[in-house]
Order: C-alpha cells, then sequence, then structure tokens
C-alpha cells in the first residue's frame, strides 16, 4: 500500500473514533487527563480577594467559562502556602468557596462556551484537615447528566501537591459543564468549605474546523485517487 494511501486510512480512522461511542470515565491524575487548555484562577484577583459570581473566566487559548456557585454569592482567591495551608503544590493558584458558615454540600460548576470538552478535572480539597469524599459530574448541553464519580482523599498541610485530583473524559460526548463538590468529610467538620486549583481540559473543535478535517480527508483521498 503507497504512503498516500495509508495517510488516508489514517485520516478515515480518526473520522471513524470520533463517531464511536464510549462510556464517560474517571481520571485520578492530570497526566492520565492528558488536557491541552487550563483555567488559572489567578485572573480573579490576588491572594485574598473575593470576586462576586457567577465569574467569567478565560482559558489559556481563549476558551470563555461562566463559574458559579449557587450556594454562595462570592468566592475566594487564595494561593496555597501564602493564604491557604494546605496539600497543594506551593504557589497554586485556589479558587475556594469562601463562605465558611456553610454546611451543606456546595458545587463548583464551570459551563464552557462553544462546542463544549471531552475532558476536564482539578485537585481539590477542603478547608480542615480530614479525609473526605470528593465529587465530579458532567453534564451534556440539555443539562442533563453524563455521570458521576465519586473518590476518597486527605486532606493536610504538607503543600506537596498531594490534593485529590478528580477529573473526567469521553473523547465522543460533548461535555458541556463540570460541577464538582465535596460530598463526605469526617462528623462535625464544615462540608461547604473548600477549594480547587488549576482546571486543566480538552476543547471540542468547533463544527467548521470539523468540516475542515473532513474536506482535508477528502481532498487527500483525490490526490491518491489521480496518482
Amino acid at each position: 500500500m503507497t504512503k498516500c494511501y495509508l495517510q488516508l486510512v489514517a485520516c478515515m480512522l480518526t473520522f471513524a473514533f470520533v463517531g464511536t461511542g464510549y462510556a464517560i470515565q474517571f481520571e485520578s491524575s492530570r497526566a492520565a487527563l492528558a488536557a491541552d487548555d487550563f483555567i488559572n484562577w489567578s485572573q480573579l484577583g490576588t491572594t485574598l480577594t473575593f470576586p462576586a459570581q457567577p465569574a467569567a473566566v478565560v482559558s489559556n487559548l481563549g476558551i470563555h467559562v461562566d463559574v458559579t456557585n449557587p450556594l454562595s454569592s462570592e468566592f475566594g482567591r487564595v494561593d496555597q502556602s501564602f493564604s491557604w495551608d494546605g496539600n497543594f503544590a506551593p504557589g497554586d493558584a485556589l479558587l475556594w468557596t469562601a463562605d465558611e458558615s456553610l454546611t451543606s454540600i456546595t458545587k463548583i460548576r464551570l459551563e464552557f462556551d462553544g462546542s463544549g470538552i471531552s475532558r476536564g478535572g482539578t485537585q481539590i480539597q477542603p478547608n480542615s484537615y480530614v479525609s473526605f469524599t470528593a465529587r465530579i459530574e458532567a453534564f451534556d448541553a440539555s443539562t442533563a447528566s453524563l455521570g458521576f464519580f465519586d473518590a476518597i482523599g486527605t486532606s493536610s498541610d504538607s503543600a506537596d501537591n498531594s490534593a485529590l485530583f478528580i477529573g473526567v473524559s469521553d473523547p465522543t460526548i460533548a461535555i458541556h459543564a463540570i460541577e464538582v463538590s465535596i460530598i463526605a468529610v469526617e462528623s462535625g467538620v464544615n462540608i461547604g468549605s473548600y477549594a480547587i486549583n488549576r482546571f486543566d481540559f480538552t476543547s471540542i473543535p468547533e463544527p467548521s474546523t470539523l468540516a475542515l478535517f473532513v474536506m482535508g480527508c477528502a481532498a487527500m483521498g483525490y490526490r491518491c485517487r489521480q496518482r
């Protein structure tokens, strides 16, 4: 088989993969998530500022994301090892739920512009040194849940990047919103006060980009046939 036809087969297989259904999956580390974009929370202000929500943020690659917490009127901006003594990496810019009086489950919700994302995740830690259970849930364009995952972590003041990572991925189902929360902690500990660090994700190309991809495959096929 010529090199031209091998390239055409690879192109067609890629397109076939895009159209194949897969169940949403849990990702337990940034390396496994393998995202290509991220949200740096430092854009919401310096440490110990309290931006109102919903908060409009922009990713490193220019994707607009709206961030809300329905049970709180504001977020807190803190930094690991300066205004937050936790187990994120030193200097991490964090988004904090801020209201330490909350005793019910709060959810940080991220809504993504455009065609949605294929994967996303972050590290999370409660504002107490305890064992805890965190949850990440994904939603489609109609706000229907695509599924959720729970993971158990341990909170400490070690500042060693050991904070629990929770992520989800699906290369075929467009995720339009993700919620992260802490759903259980040790008895007597505030469940509603926690922080997350950099949120990593990968966007799904706009339809025009996918159309260009298909046109490229078609052009390759035409060249192969002429040869």
